[in-house]
């Protein structure tokens, strides 16, 4: 499981949840960007998972994109 959260009120950081089943495919998802290719997106219902117990002043984050900058930089 995969989750990200943040404040409503102040947006000054995340939260990033992870079981350990999240940890390994967050891995695979580092590993991928690194050497397959510049970015990847986590999105709602595929990688990312909302969570039913977020606290009344945070927000489930429903897209992310992890950006691997030297690839970039590569291309």
């Amino acid at each position: 499981m995969i989750t990200i959260q943040g404040f409503k009120k102040s947006k000054d950081s995340i939260f990033i949840l992870l079981d350990n089943e999240g940890i390994e495919e967050m891995i695979g998802y580092l590993n991928f960007i690194k050497n397959q290719d510049s970015s990847i997106h986590l999105n709602e219902g595929n990688e990312l998972i909302r969570d039913n117990d977020i606290d009344d002043d945070m927000y489930f984050v429903p897209h992310v994109k992890i950006v691997n900058i030297d690839k970039l930089i590569e291309d």
